[in-house]
């Protein structure tokens, strides 16, 4: 048998590089030649990170995209023989939106024995949709490898679109919206509710084209992660959209020029997005939050300590809010006031100030703010 590909460890395929997500058997990932992947997935295959009705075996692209973007994924694949099919759901190829996000934006099934391409995404409005684009009305051919072609134009509006072909007939033309507005990453292999039966696949010739930017963390003590500044063993930040995690500590963060998304983590942190349409997270501590140029959203959570919004532009930016917290923005503005020509935001202990905004301002416009 090749030799086994283990959980955390690290595979390159077609230049772009990867991490395995398994359970770490000897059968749940090797390479039988060079730029082919076996996955196999047998009753009780849990990832450590999955509930127990899980079963799991695949690599996570760690390259990022960000909205507006397009991405280009071509590969083959077969399904080996053996036992039919009887998941409730099997994914063997999916472009993961950011982990707040269960759904895929895309995502290549297993329907019984049939293939399917399910598509997701969320409007505006925070309203999230899912739905089959393509449902094959022949079994899948056990043995046989297909061809698939996916381009993907990831757009936050209607002017989104994913087009799909298998073996050259073009069997998915979707226009609309896109994604969830975050970043994604392209995910291979097999992910499915737990069954009795042993599936396996191969994946070869794996290609992905388009500006992918980076994952970046920072540590526990006073970081500085800028255009300017590397972090030892971490990759430098790109102008094409990055995930930045900057974890504990005082930190200072700058984004690059890019569709940046920004968690500063606990800690009294100071985060700007820079040029490009953002997402900042403060995270518990007292953060000082700037977006930058470009329609950014200022996103708090419970525990989000004393925050301060810097640069907060009507119709443009965006505060998000748990839903928990709020359920509109009535209620919102009932829990705000003015102090010192800033208006603040007060709630289960938070405080969030929204530097030289006036509250009549807030409560003429209507789409300052969006619940999750």
């Amino acid at each position: 048998m090749a030799n086994a590909l283990l959980n955390g460890d690290d595979v390159s395929l077609g230049g772009w590089p990867y991490s395995v997500q398994n359970s770490n058997w000897s059968w749940s990932l090797t390479s039988p030649e060079a730029g082919t992947l076996r996955f196999e997935v047998r009753h009780g295959d849990v990832w450590y990170q999955d509930s127990g009705d899980r079963e799991r075996s695949e690599i996570a692209g760690d390259m990022y995209f960000a909205p507006n973007t397009a991405i280009n994924i071509s590969y083959d694949f077969k399904v080996e023989p053996g036992a039919a099919n009887t998941s409730e759901w099997v994914l063997i190829g999916q472009l993961h939106a950011d982990d707040n996000f269960t759904r895929p934006i895309l995502a290549v099934e297993l329907v019984g024995e049939r293939l399917a391409i399910h598509l997701g995404h969320r409007t505006p409005d925070y309203k999230y949709k899912d739905s089959f684009a393509f449902i094959d009305d022949q079994n899948i051919v056990r043995g046989q490898y297909y061809h698939v072609d996916i381009s993907v134009n990831m757009r936050f509006d209607k002017e989104g679109s994913i087009d799909v072909w298998l073996n050259g007939e073009h069997i998915v033309d979707y226009s609309g919206y896109v994604g969830y507005g975050y970043t994604a990453y392209w995910k291979a292999g097999i992910y499915r509710e737990e069954a009795n039966e042993t599936l396996a696949i191969d994946v070869k010739n794996l290609k992905i084209g388009g500006a992918a930017g980076k994952r970046i963390f920072g540590t526990s003590e006073k970081d500085r992660i800028t255009p300017a500044k590397v972090l030892s063993g971490q990759p430098s930040i790109t102008d094409n959209g990055d995930v930045i995690n900057s974890l504990a500590g005082n930190d200072v963060v700058k984004g690059g020029q890019g569709h940046d998304y920004i968690f500063g983590g606990p800690g009294d942190d100071r985060i700007n997005g820079g040029i490009g349409n953002d997402t900042l997270i403060g995270g518990p501590g007292n953060d000082r939050l700037k977006g930058g140029r470009g329609t950014d959203v200022f996103r708090f959570e419970d525990s989000t300590g004393r925050d301060i919004i810097r640069d907060f532009h009507h119709g443009q930016d965006v505060i998000a809010l748990d839903r928990s917290d709020f359920k509109s923005q009535a209620q919102v503005i009932a829990a705000m006031y003015e102090k010192k020509g800033n208006t603040v935001l007060k709630f289960d202990g938070n405080k969030i100030i929204i530097k030289g905004l006036d509250l009549d301002d807030i409560r003429n416009h209507t789409d300052d703010f969006v619940f999750v």
